[in-house]
């Protein structure tokens, strides 16, 4: 009796999971569930890949309605086609081609590897400390150059693994710019040193080769990067005072990633707005590096996923500037420091139309207490349940951009 019931619990366990299809070969979807419908434009399935089941998976006419995972593509497939999985659906598209970013959790800091679809790779910041560095040599064998380096700013927190990098790796190219209205700290100083004693670097330093917006760093197939803010000096108009913090994130170097027709910002500490001052009279209006692209760069700016400027404190990701990019998917790389990202960054994503489930952290479960007023609260979307310390680096967002249009965005597990 105890053995059939424990079997009635297994059945029923089973019937309760989650369930998806796999193809079985190459075809379409159609418009209708019936042989004599035309097909979906774009629709084009692969053997082995997922379908979504909708309609709780409810057959009409021998066809399943799905949806293609990675696409917003629906439509119907006959049965024979495909065979019916049970458990959850894998995130990440397997056998595949294409472009990917993954953000590195590095703590509180920013660094983001790109690998192109011919195992070449560019790096995007060195984070904080050693953290992206112990990432990079775990994924990416030391045989292998590094393509291109780039280094928004000269913060520690962007730098931290860039002389290790130089140490261990084959660097062919690194752009940077070395503007600091103070010394350059620690990391970025020993960063800097690094570049310039390791030999066959291409060094380009935008306060002696500075770029202009649209500027194609590099184009090859439907793989595209292209120049869209940073600055070898600061704007004078920008008129920030005698900020430093605000002068040394605003000359940011801002690229954008695309291939075929899915593109990714990457904003290092871009500025965007003022501070919130006492009793969180926050100021609306875009300023700085936001204000710059806004006006010089606006045709780059539409884009599908943005890795959100300053790790989502206030002074950034300005309401002008989100409307601009109109990301489906925003990735915050933050840490258990600083309380990032804001509640009221977040909150003018989500006004903006961002669905919550489509913003991403590099530091789940790791909530600080909120500060003494609304506009230092940490945003509370984060995950309870990742008991994770800020150490454990186990909060990798990765961006999967395949050749058939498949746009993935979720955290590496």
């Amino acid at each position: 009796m105890k053995a059939l019931a424990m079997g009635i619990l297994l059945l029923l366990s089973v019937a309760m999971q989650a369930q998806y299809l796999e193809s079985y070969r190459n075809t379409s979807l159609k418009k209708e569930p019936n042989s004599s419908s035309g097909q979906v434009l774009g629709s084009d399935i692969a053997k082995g890949d997922w379908l979504h089941l909708l309609d709780s998976g409810k057959q009409a006419n021998g066809y399943y309605k799905v949806k293609i995972h990675g696409t917003n593509t629906k439509g119907w497939i006959y049965r024979s086609l495909v065979k019916r999985k049970q458990g959850k659906i894998p995130t990440f598209l397997k056998d595949f081609t294409g472009v990917e970013v993954t953000v590195i959790d590095v703590g509180a800091g920013l660094s983001c590897l790109i690998k192109l679809p011919d195992n070449r790779y560019f790096v995007y910041d060195g984070g904080r400390g050693y953290n992206a560095w112990r990432y990079i040599t775990g994924v990416v064998d030391s045989s292998i150059p590094i393509e291109k380096l780039f280094l928004s700013h000269t913060d520690d927190d962007h730098w931290g693994s860039v002389a290790k990098l130089a140490e261990s790796y084959q660097i062919k190219e690194a752009l940077y710019t070395s503007y600091r209205t103070e010394p350059l700290p620690q990391y970025a100083e020993a960063g800097v040193a690094a570049l310039k004693t390791e030999e066959g670097i291409n060094r380009i330093d935008l306060k002696s080769h500075p770029l202009k917006p649209g500027h194609v760093l590099f184009s090859e197939g439907e793989t595209r990067l292209t120049f869209v803010s940073g600055f070898g000096k600061l704007p004078e108009y920008w008129d920030l005072g005698s900020d430093h913090s605000k002068a040394n994130n605003g000359v940011s170097i801002v690229l954008r990633l695309d291939y075929y027709d899915m593109s990714v910002l990457l904003t290092g500490d871009a500025v965007g707005l003022d501070d919130c001052k006492t009793n969180c009279d926050c100021p609306a209006e875009c300023i700085a590096t936001e204000r710059f692209m806004l006006d010089s760069a606006r045709n780059l700016l539409d884009v599908d996923v943005l890795i959100a400027a300053h790790h989502g404190a206030y002074n950034a990701n300005c309401s002008d500037f989100i409307e601009a990019t109109s990301p489906e998917y925003v990735a915050f790389s933050a840490g258990g420091m600083y309380r990032h990202p804001r509640k009221l960054t977040v909150d003018r994503f989500i006004e903006f139309g961002v669905d919550e489930q489509h913003i991403f952290r590099t530091d789940k479960g790791k909530k600080q207490k909120d500060g003494s007023k609304d506009c230092a609260d940490e945003w509370d979307g984060w995950d309870s349940t990742d008991t994770g310390s800020d150490d454990s680096l186990d909060d990798h967002i990765k961006i999967q951009m395949s050749n058939r249009g498949r746009l993935i965005v979720d955290y590496l597990e």
